[in-house]
């Protein structure tokens, strides 16, 4: 018998369905995985999804032993809600509501209202939040050019390209 476990909130682990499937022999990973995880996980594609067998990140070819745990859990960070409109949209409600929020905790922790102390407190929750939208809703680098040794602009007649790239 196999365990198959499918988290649906990747920040709430107890938030799960458990499935005791009966073990085949030559029976991948997802193909155990498949019939539960239609029904929960309304994801796109399998890139969406990690594969965990027995606690450790496995690809889904791993043909699993009798006895064995699978765990599957969407992935943060990539598509779906976290994506790059969920975070341009997390970014500008964020620099609308700093502000005000900088100004309210000047006033009330410190007592003042004075300006340099709210921009100070307004740059801070400004960096900080920042930090957690970034790292909840990544932005993939363009790393196109980087690896190909046909484009260096050591070895080769092409222009000078920069090899910094956002992200």
């Amino acid at each position: 018998m196999i365990t198959v476990v499918i988290i649906k909130n990747p920040f709430n682990p107890l938030e799960r369905d458990i499935y005791f499937p009966s073990w085949e022999e030559n029976k991948t990973v997802v193909e155990y995985c498949d019939e539960y995880s239609k029904q929960i996980a309304k994801l796109n594609s399998q890139d969406e999804i990690i594969y965990s067998l027995n606690g450790k990140k496995v690809s889904t070819d791993i043909i699993p032993k009798d006895g064995d745990y699978i765990a599957l859990c969407p992935v943060v960070g990539k598509k779906g809600i976290f994506g790059a409109i969920f975070g341009a949209i997390a970014m500008i409600a964020l620099s609308l509501f700093a502000p005000h929020l900088g100004a309210v905790i000047a006033s009330t922790v410190f007592g003042t209202t004075s300006t340099i102390v709210s921009g100070l407190i307004t740059a801070g929750i400004l960096f900080i939040g920042g930090l957690l939208i970034n790292k909840l809703c990544p932005m993939k680098a363009d790393t196109s050019q980087l690896d190909d040794i046909n484009s260096a602009s050591t070895y080769s007649w092409n222009k000078v390209k920069s090899s910094v790239a956002q992200g």
